[in-house]
């Protein structure tokens, strides 16, 4: 397989999946109980002809697959809908609003990522030393077990006062640096562990190849042929893994917002989801899909240019 078919089929693959999460996002949030209408005016009792006006200008007076093509229809021209409140707002702008707070700890909870997984892996490589090479085993393994929910609420109960911790970090998001630390290291201890086991395990298979013997061969230090050449052979996989663990990342990312409460595009749509604000929760998730889905195929893409055997994946036999 080439690879401008290889990225075509990964664009179609991308379509159909955000395709299929709109139905899902927008049947299941339609099917919580609960009237987001009525919620409006809280204890208040509306009359008849304020519920049905509502209703109307939401369209949730309509059968639900006429609800759901008009939404299809209205995402086609570029526009995810509006809040379902007393004084709507495009759910776009309310979305845009929180979205550089969620970019900003992907983006940076990746880059620790990669960069801890390289790190570790090397080392480990450079060192093999039995002690930290079974240390380094045992923390990734741990890493990876401890779901993130769990991370997030020790580091703050333990770094916080908010539950007699210590007073290290903000106990609430405060919008210092500070804010940031016990976060991003729950996202990066949600990820690092399985990139640094699967890391460990290529480079290994690398360093045992004819490949390496040919760099040693040539007088490369160790640290080169570790580092550098025995790094980029056996970055396809890890960059294929990574890219295909990015909703994993992203439900994470929700979880940490909720928790340390950073108003996020995750922390936006699980308030909506309390209000059953289905224009928000929709375009929320869909924006975090697209997010996921465009990472994920990037990487596909750099990964199946490193290590073109990756693009035989859904060959067909050899004609």
């Amino acid at each position: 397989m080439t690879l401008a078919s290889f990225a075509r089929r990964r664009v179609l693959q991308a379509l159909v999946t955000l395709l299929a999460l709109t139905l899902v996002v927008h049947a299941g949030i339609s099917l919580i109980g609960g009237d987001p209408v009525r919620a409006l005016f809280g204890f208040v009792p509306p009359s008849p002809a304020e519920l049905a006006e509502l209703r109307a200008r939401y369209g949730l007076d309509q059968p639900y697959p006429a609800q759901y093509l008009a939404y299809l229809t209205q995402l086609l021209r570029g526009n995810l809908g509006v809040t379902i409140s007393l004084t709507p707002q495009p759910v776009t702008s309310v979305v845009a609003a929180t979205l550089p707070t969620t970019a900003f700890l992907i983006g940076i909870g990746l880059v620790l990522q990669v960069t801890t997984a390289y790190g570790v892996a090397v080392v480990t490589m450079l060192r093999r030393n039995k002690l930290v090479s079974a240390l380094t085993w045992w923390l990734a393994v741990a890493a990876t077990a401890a779901p993130v929910i769990f991370t997030a609420w020790a580091l703050r109960s333990y770094f916080t006062l908010g539950y007699g911790g210590r007073d290290w970090f903000p106990y609430r998001y405060d919008g210092t640096a500070g804010a940031y630390v016990l976060p991003l290291i729950a996202l990066v201890a949600m990820l690092a562990g399985p990139v640094i086991l699967l890391f460990r395990s290529e480079l290994l298979d690398t360093l045992r190849s004819t490949f390496t013997k040919f760099a040693v061969a040539s007088g490369h230090s160790d640290l080169r042929i570790v580092g550098v050449h025995a790094a980029k052979a056996s970055a396809g996989p890890v960059i294929a893994y990574l890219g295909a663990s990015l909703g994993y990342l992203m439900t994470g990312v929700v979880i940490v917002e909720a928790i340390y409460d950073i108003p996020g595009v995750g922390n936006l749509i699980l308030d909506s989801v309390a209000r059953r604000d289905r224009a928000v929760v929709v375009g929320g998730v869909l924006v975090i899909s697209v997010l996921a889905i465009l990472g994920g195929m990037t990487a596909d893409i750099v990964a199946a240019t490193l290590d073109p055997r990756l693009r035989l994946e859904g060959d067909g036999p050899p004609h």
